[in-house]
């Protein structure tokens, strides 16, 4: 059996490049955020099933506030296994109706 030659190639690069590089992807990492922290609707998850996490990033809610949505007694929520879902036509129409709940008690 015949063994394969395996050449190495040697890339040079100077430390002005690196810099250069590194600030870029620092640069495209601060955007990421920005754009994270705008809480715009995911292209794609109209009318979709989400889960906790999904219902979180797509509201810009905590944590603690979508564990009480999906634990309320009228939430049209459920659990497969540990994870909760519910869809997301439904959850807006949830949070219409007792937005309007709260309203109507506040009003009184």
């Amino acid at each position: 059996m015949e063994g394969k030659k395996i050449s190495s190639a040697k890339i040079f690069i100077n430390d002005t490049e690196i810099d250069r590089t590194i600030e870029k992807l620092n640069e495209i990492k601060q955007l990421i955020t920005e754009i994270n922290s705008l809480n715009l609707p995911v292209p794609g998850m109209e009318g979709r099933t989400l889960c906790t996490k999904d219902v979180i990033k797509r509201f810009g809610i905590s944590p603690n506030t979508a564990a009480a949505i999906f634990h309320a007694e009228d939430s049209p929520a459920y659990k497969v296994g540990v994870q909760w879902f519910i869809e997301e036509d439904e959850l807006i129409d949830y949070l219409k109706k007792n937005t309007r709940k709260e309203r109507e008690l506040k009003a009184v």
